[in-house]
């Protein structure tokens, strides 16, 4: 039933006749979609309280921590915030202020399948005491922030009837035999750790960096395969996946300016490109045509991530002139293109890198400029292939919210579910609560987009904007100056600004 209701929304997208500004918006909300999330995982680090609270962690002042962290969580804080708190805290084995942080977010129903999978991804099957928990979290800190694992392992292994029933300290103790450089002892650990918890997704991932250790390169990707292919994800998810397999392919392979290349695609994906470049650079030293094709592939996006556009532009040229079906450069090529506002060429671009694109991404992108150039029965054909395979590709729903009024709030929560630091979609639903003058929300919605970034003019606008209807004509003055500060060319609110002065000569 979902898929049918789905079929009929695209079909009602794909009949919406073709505008100028169409095109205009399809521009904006496909270059938000390429360039969203990895500029906003750090921001719980921005915030004075947490980050000291995670300064006392890293130095094993455990308790402290923890007291600092429920304090935190227990603070008028944004959803968003609360999010990344839960995640941070199951991260630390913090299990009980991770669900605490659950608890507290406002709207449930919006984050449940992130939650879900922070859940599977970190929670043990059994419920420790405080004291457990506070001991546990204390060898997670000296083994991955004091660099003491192999005490770690002394204390663990004097827990016997802890590790007798508890998958998370046995988890613990395969992590500090891993850090200690004992892949054998580590290999038995986590294997212990899987039966008494076969669900849970981190103890997986530790068996696939140990296999990838010792070489085991064919198991490593056969078990990453197995877990991959079956799960729907959220977006950061998704990128750990990534970062688990480039991790693999670069462990375990002989070539050395090939692990240069798996190293520099890790670095990449992480977000820091600095480091990729310097990989990608001493991969590309000694090689010759499809291999340096390959390379300078990847080497493109870099540049392009760094704003070097006209050595992205270069190195994209140069790798399609070896491989002219390269994705990499293809999807740099396509997003020079989308920017410059050559939409056919874009499609191009974007229609070869959609052969390779697992994710979806080339292939929605190609299916919404097929669209705005009139073509429907291609878009339509594309659209429904992703909805026949089901997808965890967030931008998918986000481009369908911008263009069905009927299921806007719906797309856009799916949207967040799959993707919850994406701030278009936060200020989306903020403007649709406005439009229904449901300003209570709207408020609460606003504290998840000053979280993500709040330098953002449209939370100024909107914070002025409810000002203005609520009667504080000052406040909404003081708002909508700072949004133009921020953007100056931001038309809606110097009309509002307008009105207001005008109100106030009547």
């Amino acid at each position: 039933m979902k898929k049918i209701k789905l079929l009929l929304l695209i079909f009602f997208l794909l009949c919406l006749p073709v505008k100028a500004s169409d095109v205009t918006d399809s521009l904006s909300v496909l270059t938000g979609i390429v360039n969203a999330f990895t500029e906003n995982d750090d921001n719980l680090e921005k915030i004075p309280s947490v980050k000291q609270a995670t300064d006392k962690f890293m130095q094993a002042n455990i308790s402290i921590a923890w007291e600092d962290f429920y304090q935190i969580i227990n603070s008028n804080i944004s959803s968003a915030e609360l999010i990344s708190l839960s995640e941070k805290m199951a991260e630390f084995g913090f299990f009980d202020l991770s669900t605490l942080a659950k608890e507290k977010i406002k709207d449930k129903v919006l984050f449940s399948f992130y939650n879900d999978t922070v859940k599977e991804f970190y929670y043990p099957t059994i419920k420790h005491s405080k004291e457990e928990e506070l001991f546990l979290a204390e060898i997670y800190s000296n083994i991955f922030y004091n660099d003491r694992p192999a005490d770690a392992v002394s204390e663990l292994l004097t827990k016997e009837e802890l590790l007798k029933k508890s998958d998370y300290a046995n988890y613990l103790l395969a992590l500090g035999y891993y850090k200690s450089n004992n892949f054998k002892e580590a290999i038995k650990s986590i294997n212990k750790t899987i039966n008494l918890n076969p669900e849970n997704i981190n103890y997986q991932f530790l068996k696939m960096k140990l296999l990838a250790e010792t070489g085991k390169r064919k198991e490593a990707l056969k078990l990453f395969d197995n877990y991959n292919s079956r799960k729907v994800l959220p977006y950061q998810y998704r990128v750990k996946c990534e970062l688990i397999k480039q991790f693999i392919l670069y462990k375990t392979e002989k070539k050395q300016w090939k692990r240069n290349y798996y190293l520099g695609r890790y670095y990449y994906t992480e977000g820091d490109y600095q480091k990729a470049l310097k990989s990608l650079q001493n991969a590309a030293l000694s090689r010759k045509n499809a291999d340096l094709a390959m390379i300078r592939g990847i080497m493109s996006r870099t540049y392009l991530k760094l704003g070097e556009d006209e050595k992205a532009y270069d190195l994209a040229q140069k790798s399609l002139k070896k491989d002219s079906s390269n994705k990499d450069a293809c999807v740099t090529m396509a997003r020079i293109s989308l920017k410059n506002g050559r939409i056919e060429e874009a499609l191009k671009y974007f229609k070869k890198a959609s052969k390779e694109d697992k994710l979806d991404t080339s292939k929605l992108m190609v299916s919404v400029l097929y669209n705005k150039l009139g073509d429907t029965k291609k878009s339509k054909k594309i659209y429904n292939k992703i909805i026949k395979k089901g997808s965890d590709e967030w931008g998918f729903y986000y481009n369908a919210s911008k263009y069905d009024s009927l299921r806007k709030l719906e797309y856009l929560k799916k949207t967040l579910s799959l993707n919850p630091l994406y701030k278009d979609a936060w200020a989306d639903l903020v403007e649709y609560e406005i439009s229904i003058k449901n300003y209570k929300r709207a408020e609460d919605y606003l504290q998840n987009l000053y979280y993500i970034d709040e330098n953002d003019f449209r939370y100024y606008y909107y914070k002025g904007l409810i000002a203005n209807v609520s009667g504080k004509v000052v406040d909404a003055r003081r708002f909508l100056n700072k949004s133009l500060i921020l953007n100056p060319n931001f038309n809606d609110a110097k009309k509002l600004l307008s009105e207001i002065s005008k109100g106030e000569e009547l």
